[in-house]
């Protein structure tokens, strides 16, 4: 879980709902600037997910004007006050079960994502630990999980990776443990960059995972890649798309995630198509991801 300076007695817990399509970029604002910890509550019948997080008492509750008036500045959604986040003071022993509750293992096709506690054990699982302390890239978000199902099928031993938004380095983690030579992950934000390099020491991978803060250009510079996964925005994926397939050698994988299901029509026009591109698609609840395969 996350912490900055000395620990705290007292917290706010404190709730607000936002729509699916912007609690990343809420929630690492959240945790950039209030929050001791963070959890996302996904209901996969609802547009909307619940982000509750935890702040020290003595910081006051002005961070609730501050967090509407950023929700407010994003424009998705009718503007909020900032009665919207909801709190509750609790102790901090109280915050911390809470959090360590919130997150709780999860296997997809025979991989487990588990965090550093808990005794349970998973023989003849591949594993892999996440500390979470953004509570993103834990395997609970469908995206994460559609990634990972395109990698289990796709991504072979000796495969070059690369993870273009790696958030907590899972997807890189899980490509070092399943052979690639080489996995290197990138995050334009700092907090999801130490996050990333702390799992990659935990899940003792360090010899095959890079992580960087940056972008695409560094795929571009080290290049090409066999396998790309972009867990992004639909407007970045767009914008970045040419330097994807220039990153990526003839007949490799490029995995675009992060996308509503509602997005792939508009996604398929916006990108640059190629003769030699073929596309596939894979979709959970309302979420999608497109395998581009580059002939």
């Amino acid at each position: 879980m996350a912490g900055s300076g000395s620990k705290s007695d007292r917290y706010f817990e404190a709730r607000i709902t936002v729509p699916s399509t912007i609690h990343d970029i809420v929630g690492i604002h959240i945790m950039e600037n209030y929050a001791d910890g963070i959890t996302l509550e996904d209901d996969p019948q609802s547009e909307m997910m619940t982000i509750t997080f935890y702040v020290p008492v003595g910081r006051g509750v002005g961070f609730r004007e501050q967090l509407t008036s950023f929700i407010n500045g994003l424009n998705s959604m009718p503007p909020v006050n900032p009665n919207a986040v909801m709190i509750m003071e609790v102790s901090s022993d109280t915050w911390e079960t809470a959090f360590q509750e919130a997150i709780t293992p999860i296997e997809i096709d025979g991989v487990v994502i588990r965090p550093p506690w808990g005794e349970e054990l998973f023989p003849g699982k591949t594993e892999i630990i996440i500390e979470p302390k953004m509570a993103f890239g834990t395997g609970h978000h469908e995206s994460t999980r559609l990634c990972m199902r395109a990698m289990l099928a796709g991504l072979k031993a000796g495969d070059r990776f690369f993870d273009l938004g790696c958030g907590s380095g899972i997807l890189s983690i899980l490509a070092a443990k399943l052979g690639a030579i080489k996995a290197v992950g990138v995050d334009i934000d700092d907090v999801a960059v130490d996050n990333a390099r702390e799992n990659v020491e935990i899940n003792q991978v360090s010899d095959n995972v890079e992580i960087k803060q940056g972008s695409v250009a560094i795929a571009v510079a080290t290049g090409p890649y066999d396998f790309l996964v972009a867990n992004i925005l639909k407007n970045v994926i767009v914008e970045l798309f040419d330097s994807m397939c220039e990153a990526v050698r003839p007949g490799g994988t490029i995995v675009l995630a992060g996308l509503l299901e509602e997005e792939q029509e508009d996604l398929l026009n916006l990108i640059p198509r190629r003769e030699d591109m073929k596309c596939y698609f894979r979709k959970e609840g309302e979420w999608i991801a497109v395998e581009v395969v580059i002939g």
